[in-house]
């Protein structure tokens, strides 16, 4: 029966004999006889191709021989295909400066809102806001004491509701013209806002 002979990969692989050997499972003595009878060649790089010599191996070495049964029984070894490594030093310099290209569009970004009076200091603004509502406060806190006597002499229930609801308009509309309008003032006016002021406006 014809021996199996091993069909040469596509892949060339050049080997030492001493590899030859650890993949065939074999004495590397045996693979250095058959190179100094010449049934396997070395290049003149010292390499030895592996599929050639495994084919070189199963047709001009005795069946019996532990050298070509090791051949005819080894499974084919595909070649792996090298992965290029990425460079580290080149993948920290592409992510720095896709960070600072990032962070130097941010600034612009902020810069150009900063100019077109569309951010505002929140430290500054918050401040404002409690002292808006401090003052709210204080004015709404005692309508009950301003209206009592007066809420004393009613008889009628729609006169109480009317001067209480005539009391909190002026209460919310004193706010929207004097301490809102005044902390809004205080705020930068985007280019090209209108100048009134649509607080006071729906105040009145």
């Amino acid at each position: 029966m014809p021996r199996k002979v091993p069909k040469p990969q596509k892949e060339v692989r050049r080997v030492t004999g001493a590899e030859l050997a650890r993949e065939l499972n074999v004495r590397s003595q045996g693979i250095y006889k058959l190179i100094k009878r010449g049934v396997i060649e070395r290049g003149s790089d010292g390499l030895i191709d592996v599929e050639l010599a495994k084919v070189a191996i199963a047709t001009r070495v005795r069946a019996s021989g532990k050298t070509a049964a090791a051949v005819v029984s080894a499974p084919p070894v595909v070649a792996s295909q090298s992965v290029p490594t990425p460079n580290p030093s080149l993948i920290t310099y592409q992510t720095a400066r896709a960070e600072r290209e990032a962070e130097e569009a941010l600034i612009a970004r902020s810069k150009r809102l900063e100019r077109d009076h569309l951010l505002i200091d929140r430290k500054s603004t918050l401040a404002a806001i409690s002292t808006a509502f401090r003052r709210l406060r204080d004015d709404a806190m005692p309508l009950g004491r301003r209206v009592a006597a007066r809420v004393a002499t009613m008889t009628d229930p729609r006169d109480v509701q009317q001067l209480i609801d005539d009391e909190l308009a002026h209460i919310f509309r004193t706010f929207a013209e004097k301490t809102l309008a005044s902390t809004v003032a205080k705020l930068p006016k985007p280019r090209g806002e209108d100048t009134s002021n649509p607080l006071t406006e729906e105040a009145a």
